[in-house]
């Protein structure tokens, strides 16, 4: 997340709401002295204050989701990988980035 923020690509994520809070923290301190692990540990904080309430940001905090690097898959590889996923009851989302899938667990 903190990379994606720093490399200005916008991730989607379930919850707006936290995601913003989370950004805020980033916004904050990107550019104090501390560097980049003062913003990623105060990052971390609120992620973690999150979990604690039960608020996720996305599924993969809550262990419903996965992500899958595609890159390297041949077509039949991505056929099969996703005849598998449907099969398992899987859903993959596919306004995620063309390098993965994001699959949303049963």
């Amino acid at each position: 997340m903190y990379d994606n923020l720093k490399n200005n690509q916008h991730v989607y994520y379930l919850n707006q709401e936290a995601y913003n809070r989370i950004k805020r923290e980033y916004d904050r301190l990107h550019n104090s002295p501390g560097g980049d692990q003062v913003t990623v540990d105060a990052m971390t904080r609120v992620i973690e204050e999150q979990v604690s309430r039960g608020v996720h940001i996305s599924r993969h905090l809550s262990g419903k989701a996965i992500d899958v690097r595609n890159s390297k898959m041949s077509d039949e590889d991505k056929r099969a990988f996703e005849q598998v996923t449907y099969e398992a009851g899987g859903r993959i989302n596919r306004q995620e980035a063309k390098s993965h899938y994001h699959v949303d667990l049963p």
